[in-house]
């Protein structure tokens, strides 16, 4: 459920970063920077500070402020080290819990329930 909870959340970053490109007419700009031959960063992982940055300059929303910032970055931390365990480390991270789930994918959900207000706002 963590894994999948953050394949949405990347999913709909890239949508919703494509979709204020457009609103700000810089759909070209959008295209030189997604593109998989010459991607010039990582642009689905909106707890990467570059990337919300980039979301703040085009929504004008300070995301990070946002109630559910925390349960996200948390969420984020959970998924990297299930899906890139640090193997150097005398103890492996635990799997998450059923409550560890739940957590992901409500957090990842008011993610999405926010974007989509500060989308239809503008």
């Amino acid at each position: 459920m963590v894994v999948l909870a953050e394949v949405v959340c990347e999913a709909f970053t890239v949508w919703a970063l494509q979709e204020l490109f457009k609103k700000k007419t810089l759909g070209e700009l959008w295209n030189v920077m997604s593109d998989e031959k010459r991607k010039l960063r990582r642009l689905q992982d909106i707890c990467q500070a570059d990337v919300h940055k980039i979301y703040t300059a085009l929504s004008g929303d300070p995301i990070t402020q946002a109630p559910f910032w925390d349960q996200l970055n948390k969420h984020g931390n959970r998924r990297n080290n299930l899906v890139h365990p640090d193997h150097t480390q005398p103890i492996a991270h635990a799997i998450p819990t059923l409550q560890d789930s739940i957590e992901s994918f409500k957090a990842v959900e008011d993610y999405i329930q926010h974007v989509h207000r500060i989308l239809n706002s503008m």
